[in-house]
């Protein structure tokens, strides 16, 4: 009996045990991550963010659909809604509005389809033809055709909905950080890379339309949103470079916000004067370019800033990073909050 009693309770530490290591794997889909990237479905603002986590010596990754910030912060929506990809990530974009397209570190483009009643989400298939991991993706024009970049320095045009490669670019020598896609013309894009040029392609051509070097890599690039001739560039030291390629031998604007490498930058869908940026120095910076000012910084992450989404039609942006956070930055109650700040030092100096 005593004999029965000693295994009893060694079995009873071992369920408890195995309940624990449960309860890890489960605590490991959780917000803690390195958060890579982050996107709003056009629609209705639903989130899609997507996580890199290293394990022993193998980087795996997750990704979430939720309807808010607060809903990423509760472990237990988080656990109903997550899903395991197959290797680490970088991006992730909404196709349309059940399938979503994931940058993978192994070279392919995973693509899920998002079940809307159930917040669930499915793995459908995978595209490759990438030899590295795929760094960015981005939309071109109002097509239903991507692009990706990727670190074999090549860039290459989907139709996601046929499964099949329509055209890939080779002209880099290096890493291509980023792609981004004329949003007036989806005939057009332009790609950044580590051998520290910028090229703009033309899906009609076999050769760049338009290339330039400049001094600094840049690992991010967007075009503006009302100028077709407009493209503005994020560099390693921080630096903010506004080029009209008309002649794109110098900028025609530039502002130096940040202290370390811009990982990502978008201009807002509500006011296409202000420019978002998100760096490896752990603030978010948002911009007037049209008044060369600063509008808001903030300081909030304690680590890298990978990811960056603006709400589809509300002042508001969404950030998150290596510190496994996702924050919702606020831009009408910030200009609500400054305008009565500057009316109130107004008011005081008219009583002075």
């Amino acid at each position: 009996r005593e004999t029965s009693g000693r295994a009893k309770v060694k079995l009873t530490r071992l369920e408890t045990f195995w309940r624990f290591l449960i309860k890890v794997q489960q605590r490991s889909m959780n917000p803690s991550l390195h958060l890579e990237a982050v996107t709003h479905r056009p629609s209705d603002g639903l989130i899609a963010v997507v996580s890199s986590c290293l394990t022993g010596r193998v980087w795996e990754g997750y990704m979430w659909a939720v309807e808010s910030v607060n809903d990423f912060r509760s472990v237990s929506k988080c656990d109903l809604t997550a899903a395991r990809t197959m290797a680490g990530n970088s991006d992730i974009l909404w196709v349309n509005e059940n399938l979503l397209t994931v940058a993978s570190d192994s070279g392919l483009l995973e693509v899920w389809e998002h079940t809307p009643l159930a917040h669930t989400l499915q793995q459908l298939f995978t595209l490759g033809s990438h030899d590295d991991m795929v760094m960015s993706l981005c939309h071109l024009g109002t097509s239903q055709w991507i692009a990706s970049s990727s670190a074999d320095s090549s860039v290459i045009i989907w139709d996601v909905l046929s499964h099949s490669m329509l055209h890939t670019f080779k002209g880099h020598t290096d890493c291509v950080w980023c792609v981004s896609g004329q949003p007036m013309d989806s005939n057009i894009l332009a790609s950044s890379s580590q051998d520290s040029t910028i090229k703009v392609w033309d899906l009609r051509e076999a050769k760049p339309a338009t290339k330039f070097k400049e001094f600094d890599i840049c690992r991010a690039i967007c075009w503006g949103p009302r100028e077709e001739h407009v493209l503005v560039a994020a560099a390693e030291t921080g630096k903010v470079s506004v080029f009209d390629l008309r002649s794109p031998k110098a900028a025609i604007l530039s502002y130096h916000e940040h202290t370390r490498a811009i990982h990502r930058m978008r201009f807002s869908n509500t006011n296409s004067s202000l420019l978002a940026t998100v760096s490896n120095d752990s603030k978010v910076v948002v911009s007037n370019v049209t008044e060369d000012t600063l509008q808001y910084c903030s300081s909030a992450h304690s680590d890298f800033v990978h990811g960056l989404s603006w709400h589809p039609f509300k002042a508001e942006l969404i950030t998150c990073g290596w510190d496994g956070n996702m924050l919702l930055h606020n831009m009408a109650a910030h200009d609500q909050s400054l305008t009565a700040s500057l009316e109130m030092s107004v008011e005081n100096e008219s009583t002075n």
